[in-house]
């Protein structure tokens, strides 16, 4: 099962969101640059992403689908995460039919 946690799916909570788009983009609602932070201390600059990434394969999901925060203005894009031997199922889920939004 895939978590959909796009602004397209209306039950997922705020909190989440924003959790997924400060770990996208690297910096808090405030402005602070936490993965420059986590580089001083040689500790890598996505580790804020796997940590969120790893509590979803916890929980078994087989992937996240998450905004990605770095395109050009009025050009959004999403990732696609898929976790462990799930992989090589991806072809399956292009198609649509393996895709769910996360429920509360």
């Amino acid at each position: 099962m895939l978590a959909d946690l796009s602004s397209n799916n209306s039950s997922l909570h705020n909190n989440l969101a924003l959790a997924f788009d400060m770990a996208e983009s690297g910096r808090t609602s405030a402005g602070y640059c936490f993965e420059k932070e986590l580089e001083k201390h040689n500790k890598s600059m996505y580790l804020v992403s796997q940590l969120l990434s790893s509590l979803f394969k916890k929980y078994e999901w087989d992937g996240i689908y998450i905004p990605g925060v770095h395109g050009e203005q009025g050009h959004h894009y999403h990732n696609l995460v898929i976790f462990g031997t799930k992989v090589n199922e991806w072809e399956a889920w292009a198609n649509g039919s393996y895709f769910q939004k996360l429920k509360k």
